[in-house]
């Protein structure tokens, strides 16, 4: 089983909705607790993983994965569609394509992995990794930039023209990524005063834009407030989710050379890319904002601002080798392939050491195929709502590869996870109070427990499990007991 280093807890999340949509379900479910809420959530890219799951042959892991392959050629076009509505000359545009794609910071220099500097932790902070760790990542960064997109060729045609599809995007990009609505909203907020000021006559087409694209947006916005106020159980996962911001310093190594190299490209292009220069440095100034106002998910609207920084250094690298060209041009070659080469190095890091641990085939990295076959039973012979008690181990991957669901399994996606937890080591820890704990499987509805070396660390739980629960599978030391009357 195969994820990436910074991507091990989340994947399993990704494959258990789409393991839901491949049942036929457009509405989806937390399939991480086992409190009782309805199916509201709509999840359009992984709703696509589900049909894709479909085919033969395909499953839904396997469709996470095709996702990833898809989404990377979407975002990679839409990076180079938002650099086209800027920059003319096609050479230019493709350096700055590869920067944007390829670079990171210095996390590298770091003697451990990960460090504290964002471009080796954060998969929203960097487009490589982004791209690397999921699609849905990519998706919504890759709808980020569609809609800033259009936004800018609505404000230079002094015109509507382009509004209709960046709402489209936007409704879109607030079903399969909420927290970048906010980011998207406040930079072409800003890109209007900036208009505004600019061009006095304008302001109300510019001021009627921005209100158009909001009414376009807006259902996908209601919808997330709406299934709040529905389901209560969605708003203690909300306020589970936490994201606290890194500190300044470690956002500056982790965009590293970019900065003085977007310098550079602030100095030498402000008479040739005006524009794009205004809105890439307002793009930047908005989302340094953002990532330090008291939200819970502060730092997740960090995802977007390595592209301005990345534009922005490519302007500057482009410029130096234009002045070194004109008369070595050929060591103008090698100062430009010199600087891509030191400005990847991150992401050489972060696939040097995902390889070092995949080879290593150990866990929770690499699962073990008794692991995978007991998963598999259950997937094959208990109902989709069926509810399971394992470790925290185990019920991470027992929606993605059981198609049901888990009491303990994530630590923000399971209501009380931490609660939970404690529950959990004290049910497997000892063999006593028998009755007790049938009761409380009862109450809580659980229909399996499994044991496997995970829970028997706790302690030794099967020696008198037989005398309450039903003994339904084995297989290599690992036992699935079905709870009776549950």
């Amino acid at each position: 089983m195969w994820s990436t280093i910074l991507n091990k807890r989340d994947l399993y999340t990704y494959v258990g909705w789409i393991e839901q949509s491949s049942h036929g379900h457009i509405l989806t479910t937390n399939m991480f607790t086992t409190e009782e809420h309805r199916r509201l959530l709509f999840r359009p890219l992984l709703l696509l993983g589900g049909l894709i799951s479909l085919l033969p042959g395909v499953s839904a892991m396997a469709a996470f994965q095709i996702l990833r392959f898809l989404s990377t050629g979407i975002v990679i076009g839409s990076i180079y569609y938002l650099i086209a509505r800027y920059i003319t000359e096609i050479s230019k545009r493709r350096l700055l394509l590869l920067i944007v794609a390829s670079s990171s910071g210095i996390g590298w220099l770091s003697g451990t992995w990960p460090s504290e500097s964002i471009d080796t932790w954060v998969p929203e902070a960097v487009t490589f990794a982004a791209i690397y760790q999921s699609p849905h990542f990519s998706i919504s960064l890759a709808l980020m930039l569609f809609i800033l997109s259009r936004f800018h060729t609505a404000l230079s045609s002094s015109t509507s023209r382009g509004i209709p599809s960046a709402g489209l995007a936007g409704a879109l990009l607030a079903w399969i990524h909420p927290y970048d609505v906010v980011s998207v909203v406040a930079i072409c907020l800003a890109w209007c005063s900036i208009g505004i000021v600019r061009d006095q006559r304008e302001r109300l087409q510019i001021v009627r834009s921005f209100l158009f694209l909001l009414v376009l947006m807006a259902p996908g916005i209601l919808y997330q407030f709406a299934i709040l106020r529905i389901e209560p159980m969605f708003g203690e996962w909300t306020e589970a989710i936490t994201g606290g911001s890194p500190k300044p310093y470690d956002i500056l190594t982790g965009l590293g050379l970019l900065w003085p190299f977007a310098g550079l490209g602030v100095l030498l292009g402000h008479e040739k890319h005006r524009t794009l220069i205004v809105h890439a440095c307002l793009w930047i100034s908005i989302t340094l904002v953002l990532v330090y106002l008291p939200f819970a998910f502060q730092r997740r609207l960090i995802q977007g601002l390595h592209i301005p920084v990345a534009i922005l250094a490519g302007l500057g690298l482009n410029e130096l080798v234009a002045r070194i060209s004109s008369h070595r041009r050929r060591f103008a070659l090698v100062i430009t392939a010199t600087t891509v080469i030191v400005l990847s190095l991150t992401n050489l890091r972060m696939l040097v050491e995902d390889t070092r641990v995949y080879s290593r085939h150990i866990g929770p990295h690499h699962i073990e195929e008794r692991y995978v076959r007991i998963l598999q039973w259950l997937h094959e012979n208990v109902e989709e709502d069926s509810r399971v008690l394992s470790s925290l181990q185990i019920g991470s991957l027992v929606p993605a590869l059981a198609g049901c669901r888990t009491y303990l399994g994530h630590p923000e996606l399971t209501i009380r996870a931490y609660e939970k937890a404690r529950t959990v080591e004290r049910f497997f820890s000892t063999d006593r109070d028998y009755e007790a704990k049938l009761q409380f499987l009862r109450e809580v509805g659980i229909n399996y427990v499994v044991v496997s070396p995970f829970e028997r660390r706790f302690g030794s739980p099967s020696r008198r499990m037989a005398e309450y629960l039903a003994l339904v599978h084995t297989d290599d030391g690992i036992d699935i007991y079905e709870v009776p009357g549950a």
